[in-house]
């Protein structure tokens, strides 16, 4: 085992700036923290991304830490990904693509007692990548141009627990480490000659930690059947951040260039207030071969503030429903009887308001579970078509097509084979 324990580290050494060097080139990233990533892996992802009543003995579930608790006494599970997307935006004068793709996620789960299971991974939380360019006229003025650009993104390092409390019941906690930063800049300029242009370049560091509690609870319905309840609940919380901020004017001219130091700010002191989330789900399920759930998410961002400056965040809910079709897990003679076919759709009301319009997110995803022969161990592989935004209000209009890929290794805990 000494050696899987180091694949995993290698990976948690890295991971950090393959999700980092991701660009996400979204224009609605500049608000709040950015895009916030949808959490869990492809399996999740190819039913809508629902997951908070899903717990299997062969595949991790870091979407609900209670969850883990249903996890072979003898296995040992590693989970790995990689995601890219294709995405289109438009506006009511042109359009553009960008396409992106990174590590989407690691983890290994592994048992301590019978009753009580742990697993430790490494996921992104948010990203940011844009670049904006506006203007406007101002009386007395003329043009005025604006430029905005940013990069970044929010990860964390999570260390999950789960216990069986009675038949049925489990119980969950991850503590999560979250890091990273968001670098905006913005750049002001007039349209005459011998204009100051102001320029102006903001990081905020964020480092703190934070924790998730979970629960499930499942009882027989029907023959072979089981109906699964689930909840998690994050605190708010004031997360430790840190500002770093330089404006100055700048005098551009064919002969010469004069700056003039505005501000020159470097780690000030400050807070992020996260929201707290409460995400109910319920699944029924017989078995892998038939699972059918839907997950509800709420989240009040409307009083979030970054250093304590506001943005134009409200309150954010989401539904995702998806389900898998297994058809014959028994026939190991016809490779189809044993994929897992998936199907989901979700639908978020987003936490942006942007000139009035609240923005909405909705698609339909689909997915496969590709068996390995003769073990436990998957490739799982999600698309997600889908669109967010709106050309009212001269806003942006976004279609997108994500894909992801997810290998779901089981392996054994602590298992001496014999040699015969």
């Amino acid at each position: 085992m000494s050696l899987k324990i180091r694949i995993l580290f290698v990976f948690l050494l890295f991971s950090s700036q393959l999700f980092a060097q991701i660009n996400v080139y979204s224009p609605y990233s500049r608000f709040g923290l950015g895009d916030m990533v949808l959490q869990g892996n492809a399996r999740t992802h190819a039913m809508g991304g629902m997951g908070l009543a899903l717990r299997d003995a062969n595949h991790i579930n870091f979407i609900n830490p209670a969850a883990g608790a249903e996890q072979d006494t003898l296995s040992f599970l590693f989970d790995a990904g990689l995601n890219g997307s294709y995405n289109l935006f438009s506006s009511n004068t042109e359009t553009f693509g960008v396409n992106n793709a990174g590590l989407s996620h690691i983890a290994m789960g592994f048992p301590v007692k019978p009753w009580y299971k742990s697993s430790i991974g490494l996921v992104p939380y948010s990203r940011v990548g844009y670049k904006i360019a506006d203007f406007s006229l101002e009386p007395g003025i003329g043009i005025v141009d604006y430029f905005y650009d940013g990069s970044g993104g929010l990860n964390k390092v999570f260390w999950s627990n789960s216990i069986k409390l009675v038949k049925g019941l489990t119980l969950g906690m991850n503590a999560s480490y979250l890091f990273g930063s968001l670098t905006q800049n913005r750049t002001v300029s007039i349209s005459e000659e011998n204009s100051y242009t102001t320029e102006s370049r903001g990081r905020v560091i964020i480092n703190d930690f934070h924790f998730t509690y979970g629960l499930q609870y499942g009882l027989p319905v029907f023959k072979n059947s089981e109906l699964i309840a689930a909840v998690i609940y994050e605190p708010a919380k004031e997360a430790r951040a840190f500002n770093d901020m330089f404006i100055e004017n700048v005098l551009r001219t064919s002969t010469f260039t004069v700056r003039d130091t505005v501000l020159n700010s470097t780690g000030e002191n400050g807070v992020v207030n996260l929201p707290s989330n409460l995400g109910v789900g319920v699944v029924l399920r017989q078995g892998n071969r038939f699972i059918v759930g839907a997950d509800f998410y709420t989240q009040d961002w409307s009083q979030t503030r970054i250093l304590n400056q506001t943005d134009s965040l409200i309150s954010s809910n989401s539904i995702r429903v998806g389900g898998q079709f297994l058809p014959n897990p028994a026939d190991f003679r016809n490779v189809f009887a044993r994929i897992q076919y998936r199907m989901g759709f979700h639908y978020t009301q987003t936490y942006l308001k942007i000139r009035g319009e609240q923005l909405t997110d909705y698609g339909l995803t689909f997915g496969l579970g590709l068996p390995f022969r003769n073990t436990k161990t998957t490739f799982n592989l999600s698309a997600d078509m889908g669109r967010r935004g709106t050309l009212s209000q001269n806003l942006i209009k976004e279609n997108y097509f994500n894909f992801s890929f997810s290998l779901s290794l089981y392996d054994f805990w602590f298992f001496k084979r014999r040699i015969d």
